[in-house]
């Protein structure tokens, strides 16, 4: 069962950034930054460190740019970590990559016949490779308090051990958003994370659900994530769809879709399948929040103590 949430995603990510009670012990983590605007915003809230992801080089070089631009205090600054890698679910590949320094900037080829687009008809787009890393593999070593649940501990002894807690006790960090636009590699990335998910130390995790590319071979499907999600003890949200998604619904007009949308259905299959049906060739897509139950052993999470986000 999803639970709905009005919000739109942006918004929510600036309001989530607002309410937390102790930011600089606290990291957030972007997945496909585009133009680096969401890392800056963590920083000026104080998170620390703001670790992003960005595998085009384009996209990369721009979100540095701006970065560096920024009218920003250093030590906010310094807090962002921009990284040229894509995240996927095995670590220490190199994948193909077609870049033109746009948003839609994506991995793989398959995506071509989803959109009837030949990246090699487009002087725009060059084809790149690019290393990947899972969020399992990069993240413990940045916040050390992940490593004593991601599987180290199986490979050190008993001493070494008791001195990685101590250590990850002294520098502990809360991993509070991790925030994923990735063309529909997002349940790739999601498996990527599996012992974060696992042991719910991520308290928010907001993701784009496209499930036209999700259906891409490579991809994992739009139920097969969000019941991921669920089986690692994750509340779902479903979000507003966002502005900019309207025009990749069917013929139907906007307000139809709207009236539409407002009823649409409130379990995985069903709201998979209800935009896949609203879909053009392009694809409809929304948002999804993605929220670490207490109950099961998730973060004292501000939707959880009841501030109104």
């Amino acid at each position: 069962m999803l639970r709905a949430l009005g919000s739109d995603a942006d918004s929510l990510y600036r309001r989530l950034l607002e309410v937390h009670p102790n930011s600089s012990d606290a990291a957030v983590v972007e997945v496909g930054v585009f133009n680096g605007q969401q890392c800056l915003q963590a920083a000026a809230a104080g998170f620390s460190p703001v670790i992003c992801f960005e595998p085009s080089p384009a996209n990369y070089n721009n979100s540095a740019a701006i970065i560096a631009a920024a009218p920003m205090p250093p030590e906010h600054k310094a807090a962002i970590e921009l990284v040229n890698m894509a995240v996927s679910n095995t670590a220490g590949v190199v994948v193909e990559f077609h870049t033109g320094g746009t948003s839609g900037d994506y991995a793989g080829s398959s995506i071509d016949a989803a959109f009837q687009h030949d990246p090699a008809a487009d002087e725009r787009l060059q084809t790149v490779r690019v290393a990947t890393t899972t969020l399992d593999e990069y993240l413990p070593s940045r916040l050390p308090n992940l490593a004593t649940t991601t599987g180290s501990r199986h490979h050190v002894g008993a001493h070494a051990l008791h001195a990685a807690l101590d250590n990850a006790a002294a520098d502990a960090k809360e991993l509070y958003i991790v925030k994923i636009d990735t063309q529909g590699f997002d349940g790739v990335v999601l498996e990527g994370m599996k012992e974060i998910l696992r042991h719910k130390q991520v308290t928010y995790i907001l993701l784009e659900l496209w499930p036209k590319a999700m259906s891409l071979p490579g991809r994992k499907k739009c139920e097969e994530s969000l019941h991921f999600l669920a089986s690692n003890g994750y509340t779902l949200h479903d979000l507003a769809i966002p502005d900019q998604a309207w025009q990749y619904g069917t013929t139907a007009t906007k307000a139809e879709l709207e009236s539409a949308s407002r009823v649409r259905p409130d379990d995985i299959e069903g709201l998979c399948g209800w935009l896949m049906a609203h879909s053009n060739e392009f694809g409809f897509w929304t948002d999804i929040l993605a929220v670490a139950d207490p109950l099961l052993g998730g973060h004292n999470c501000p939707v959880h103590r009841g501030a109104n986000v």
